[in-house]
């Protein structure tokens, strides 16, 4: 187990990127399709950025989550719903 200081600070970091994820999916789904840098040699819009980025961290945010999951003991609350999964 992890110090509460420690189990703390990465719940924190993990709240910041779960509001970065969420702020990913409002830009995929009601981004505009406007062209970011029409100059570029690969043109793509904003909702294809979010798109990519939200692919690109699918992994690393499993696997924090699962880190989360453990590190907070989920398994052993009170909650006999919660215990179910």
């Amino acid at each position: 187990m992890i110090s509460k200081k420690a189990r703390i600070a990465s719940d924190c970091v993990y709240g910041v990127f779960v509001a970065a994820v969420v702020c990913f999916v409002l830009i995929a789904l009601f981004g505009s399709d406007e062209i970011v840098n029409p100059d570029a040699a690969y043109t793509v819009s904003r909702r294809v950025q979010a798109v990519v980025i939200l692919a690109a961290g699918t992994l690393p945010m499993t696997i924090a989550a699962m880190a989360v999951y453990h590190d907070n003991s989920v398994k052993t609350s009170g909650s006999p719903g919660r215990n179910a999964f």
